[in-house]
């Protein structure tokens, strides 16, 4: 007869499975484990499933719904990770509910009844958790007022250029039957071209539970979103000035992503840079080739060469890099400059994960990573 654990370490080992299985392992791949034996099986029926659920639209024709394990990065949209919330989720969640049966709910408890039983009932999973529903804000109307949780992405077609002028300012006093401004926690803002400059000036301070904004070009808002108190992670793109600018930050920024890295900052060049009132935990930088010098190059030499800048990272836990699949790295084209690449990233003392996305051959460098000594002091993650 074969030998079987405890009840109790196969149901670990579920648990296990479920919070650090990598980002490429599928909830249906870990829910084949129930073949093996009984035991198995009933270690997966009693162990529940935590999800993170966005209500994508409410609408007649509902898309199928989407899972997937919970991601380490935080820049994942919107509010995806766990570094962002209270509680602790398995998985991450993106449905549709029809419009008819989205009328019929009228306590936060039916809705996560409701979602509990179509999540089951999709992965197989007899035990689900809800831990918590973001909403779409212009898509699931009529809003509920149980939900303290909106995302909105704003387009450029989103926005007619007869209203641009006044279209923040409706939006703030739910003209368009949106939630109250003060419950959105992230917006995807990409559409700049039809905001007058004074609107601007008094838009983002509005938002004052915002802990997540994604901003193409923020040179024109800059000083205002500074002041918001929640905002802890941003994601960007050119911002000239910004680390001259940064000081004005509130202590809540810990995670930021820069599409291009602002190198030129003045005050450096000066030789008078600037403590930050924030600590970051983690940043995203690009590492795309095709550009003479890449974000994470900046970054790196910043590392190596600025003692006032290691001090500022000091408590950086998280560093995640993006490339662009089919333009290859030159740090990381050769073990040689793989290993010079990794050894940079020791002199941040606090560093604990450092998570690649967007690489091409992800299982040639995972084996790499695996037969190296490159994650000393930390752990490299390839998602």
């Amino acid at each position: 007869m074969a030998y079987q654990f405890p009840a109790e370490i196969t149901q670990q080992i579920v648990r296990c499975l479920l919070h650090d299985a990598p980002v490429y392992t599928t909830v249906k791949e870990i829910l084949k484990l129930r073949l093996i034996d009984r035991q198995w099986n009933r270690a997966l029926t009693s162990t529940p499933l935590k999800c993170r659920v966005l209500i994508r639209s409410v609408n007649s024709n509902p898309e199928p719904l989407v899972i997937k394990p919970m991601t380490l990065s935080p820049y994942e949209y919107p509010l995806v990770a766990n570094c962002h919330h209270d509680t602790y989720a398995d998985a991450f969640v993106k449905l549709d509910i029809p419009f008819q049966l989205w009328l019929t709910f009228t306590t936060l408890q039916q809705l996560k009844d409701y979602l509990k039983g179509l999540i089951g009932a999709s992965v197989g999973f007899s035990s689900v958790n809800i831990t918590d529903v973001i909403v779409n804000a212009s898509k699931c109307k009529p809003i509920k007022p149980y939900i303290d949780t909106y995302e909105d992405t704003f387009l450029d077609e989103d926005i007619d250029a007869t209203i641009g002028k006044t279209f923040l300012l409706d939006l703030k006093h739910s003209k368009y039957g949106t939630p109250p401004i003060h419950l959105y926690r992230a917006i995807d803002f990409c559409a700049p071209e039809y905001l007058e400059m004074d609107e601007a000036e008094t838009f983002y301070q509005e938002f004052v539970g915002l802990r997540q904004l994604l901003i193409p070009v923020p040179d024109r808002y800059f000083l205002d979103f500074t002041s918001l108190n929640e905002l802890s992670c941003l994601v960007l793109g050119f911002m000239s000035g910004f680390w001259d600018a940064v000081t004005d930050f509130q202590p809540s920024l810990k995670h930021v992503w820069f599409r291009e890295f602002d190198y030129c900052n003045q005050r450096w060049s000066r030789g008078d840079p600037v403590p930050f009132k924030f600590k970051l935990k983690s940043i995203q930088l690009s590492a795309f080739a095709q550009v003479d010098l890449p974000a994470v190059d900046h970054f790196m030499h910043l590392v190596r060469m600025d003692p006032v800048f290691r001090e500022n990272m000091s408590e950086l836990e998280t560093i995640v890099i993006s490339f662009q699949n089919d333009h290859p790295y030159p740090s990381l084209v050769t073990t040689t400059a793989m290993t010079e690449f990794f050894d940079t990233f020791h002199e941040i003392s606090n560093l604990r994960r450092f998570v690649l996305v967007e690489v091409g051959d992800k299982a040639k460098l995972r084996r790499l990573v695996q037969s190296s000594d490159w994650g000393k002091g930390f752990r490299i993650i390839i998602e």
